[in-house]
């Protein structure tokens, strides 16, 4: 009655009591054997059911004996005695060998003890005793043992076929399958596991996996190439990003040098994979452009894969390179090989060398003279020229123009000759300065010496003359060609100043009487030294140019602040009031003007550095000089000369800009346009 109320420990004690007053009372003792087992009194509860056998075992059927053994085998084994638990299972499975509880814990004990092959004997002789689930289950322990404490692969793979029999589709059993299958080399039954994985797996990534390992068994086991491809797809279906499945087949296809099925996979993935994934769409377009290359000898396949290459990640000099050469290899592209040249010149002045050698030889296969001849100076210039391609030089030298016949523009200016460092907001701010706050900044020509009134040193040279020097006639052709419009020219007495322009209003030039230049025969010479100087007097140069680094850096500074005040302005204080009383007479119209230029500057949030402006001022001036001369060596040569106005800049970048122009197309349209250019 207490055990039913579930007063436990009452019951034990009135159980004690009863076998104090009979230690022979059969339910009294099976009571109390219960009571203690389940109270954790496993010794106590031992003896109470020896002493049952001793007993009371004539008087007991088969099956009942049975029980108790198995049950006094049992706290045996809880008590750590497996050999007492061992001999009570032996004896009651003699009674009964097909008595389930005392087959499990047989088991349970051999386990126990490590005795793996008697535990696998004895759960085997209790498959065909129990049903449903619980066989499943048994049959699924049966096969771990197998495999992990027998390390047999076969008895594993009995016991977990016969649980897929009994629970078809059980995703466990499947894939113990599928390890063991794999593991015992029989490819054919694992493809069976996965391919029932697959159809049961509702996973999609799972999935993906599962085609992979067909795919592998296929291709590893198999060894049919053609399925596997099929299952490592399969995958690439389910997920265009799983790159294990592609890396699978351009391994397998490219040792088996099944190229053509290997382009039919670039194809397809490429077709698979979005173009956000921009970055693996370029290695795929790469990897199928050099298939194309290197196995099936496509020069058209080659061409368009590294077209696209290029298209993607135009800046990178390998890949452009490899464009260019199998465009030069097809007669019916050469112009856009030459135009792929081109690009890798601007891109890598390391790779220029090879870059003209092709770009000449493309010029003299279309008899385009004038490019050929460009292509033989600059290679010439760096020292690679051969002596077929200086012949070319000397050959065609002879047939360029005397002297430019037309004149730049102002489109031109903006288009073709300013370098690129020469059009950024700082210019913009350069050339609003000037145009719009010249009269004011401009000093007065008194601050020269150029005041009549007081007598000066200075004498102006009157342009417009019936007779003029040769070093006049030179300077009004260049001011010609460059479209500068007006200025005058002061020569001073007893100076041997070289030619410069002066922050003035009115565009002025200067020089000494006795400078070299005056003197100056070789009109090529003449023409780059006065077109470097002439550039000056164009509206975005003019500040930079007269008033020199420091102080256009401060005037910059100062424009900056006339439209942000919060930003801080650097330099001489006397320059800073100067520039910014200039500004505020001219007060909203030119901070209007100024606005979106320094907004552009401002959202950069650091001091405006005027240096990359300053070089590409410095840089466009040589281009000038070289568009009037059209020699490049000579203008190498006189760009190396020290400039005093010119903001310092090594030799060797100021050639390396001369020569990218040069041959570039910005160039050769501007040799065009003047009637420079051979044929023009």
């Amino acid at each position: 009655m207490c055990e039913r109320l579930g007063h436990e420990a009452k019951g034990l004690k009135n159980y004690q009591r009863a076998y104090e007053l009979d230690a022979t009372y059969l339910p009294g003792l099976e009571g109390l054997g219960a009571a203690l087992s389940k109270a954790g009194r496993w010794e106590d509860a031992a003896k109470v059911y020896q002493a049952i056998l001793i007993h009371h075992r004539d008087g007991l059927t088969d099956a009942e004996v049975v029980d108790y053994y198995q049950q006094l085998a049992d706290l045996n084994h809880k008590l750590g005695q497996d050999d007492r638990a061992t001999k009570n299972l032996e004896k009651a499975l003699e009674l009964d060998p097909s008595h389930p509880p005392s087959l499990r814990l047989l088991a349970n004990v051999h386990l126990a003890a490590k005795d793996y092959e008697e535990c696998y004997e004895t759960l085997m002789r209790l498959v065909p005793l129990v049903f449903g689930d619980e066989r499943s289950a048994l049959l699924i322990e049966i096969g771990r043992l197998a495999k992990t404490e027998l390390d047999d692969p076969y008895r594993a793979i009995d016991a977990f076929e016969d649980a897929n029999r009994q629970k078809p589709g059980d995703k466990e059993i499947l894939e113990a399958l599928l390890g063991l299958y794999r593991q015992s080399r029989q490819g054919p039954r694992a493809v069976e596991v996965l391919e029932e994985l697959v159809r049961v797996e509702q996973d999609e990534k799972a999935r993906v996996r599962l085609n992979q390992t067909l795919g592998e068994v296929y291709r590893d086991e198999i060894k049919n190439e053609a399925r596997a491809v099929q299952y490592f797809n399969a995958a690439l279906d389910l997920d265009p990003n799983f790159v294990k499945a592609f890396e699978s087949i351009e391994t397998m296809l490219s040792s088996t040098s099944n190229w053509s099925a290997l382009e039919e996979n670039y194809i397809a993935m490429l077709k698979r994979i979005p173009d956000t994934r921009a970055g693996i769409k370029e290695v795929l377009w790469k990897n199928l452009g050099d298939l194309y290359r290197f196995r099936l000898r496509s020069l058209e396949g080659a061409t368009q894969a590294y077209r696209v290459v290029v298209k993607m990640k135009p800046d990178v000099p390998d890949n452009v390179e490899v464009l260019a050469d199998l465009l030069a290899r097809n007669p019916q592209t050469t112009d856009e090989a030459a135009t792929a040249y081109q690009r890798l010149l601007a891109l890598s002045p390391q790779k220029a060398g090879r870059s003209l050698h092709e770009l000449l030889r493309i010029a003299l296969a279309k008899k385009t003279l004038d490019r050929a001849f460009v292509y033989a100076q600059a290679l010439k210039v760096r020292g690679e020229a051969q002596p077929s391609e200086l012949e070319v030089m000397q050959l065609y030298g002879k047939q360029l123009p005397g002297q430019p016949k037309r004149a730049m523009t102002d489109k031109l200016w903006d288009n073709l000759l300013l370098h690129p460092s020469a059009k950024t907001p700082v210019a913009a701010i350069s050339a609003v300065l000037w145009r719009s706050a010249g009269s004011v900044l401009a000093y007065q020509p008194k601050d020269y010496g150029l005041d009549k009134k007081r007598g000066s040193d200075w004498e102006r040279v009157d342009l417009d003359a019936p007779v003029q020097s040769y070093f006049v006639n030179q300077l009004k052709l260049v001011r010609g060609v460059l479209a500068t419009g007006g200025f005058e020219l002061y020569a001073k007495t007893n100076s041997a100043e070289p030619l410069s322009p002066l922050c003035l209003e009115q565009p002025t030039l200067a020089m000494g009487k006795a400078s070299p230049l005056l003197g100056e025969t070789n009109r090529a010479r003449l023409w780059f030294t006065i077109g470097r100087q002439l550039c000056a007097l164009r509206p975005v140069f003019m500040l930079p140019r007269t008033l020199g680094a420091q102080r256009f850096n401060t005037l910059i500074d100062v424009a900056m602040r006339f439209v942000d005040p919060r930003y801080p302005a650097r330099g001489d204080p006397a320059d800073i009031q100067r520039f910014e009383s200039a500004l505020a007479r001219l007060g909203a119209p030119l901070q209007n003007a100024l606005r979106p230029h320094v907004t552009e500057l401002l959202k950069l949030k650091q001091a405006v550095n005027t240096k990359p402006f300053l070089e590409g001022m410095e840089h466009t001036a040589v281009r000038a000089g070289y568009l009037l001369t059209g020699d490049i060596e000579l203008c190498a040569t006189l760009a190396k000369m020290p400039d005093p106005a010119a903001i310092p800049i090594r030799p060797e970048d100021k050639i390396a800009e001369l020569l990218r122009f040069a041959v570039s197309d910005e160039s050769f349209e501007l040799r065009t346009r003047l009637g420079t250019a051979i044929g023009s």
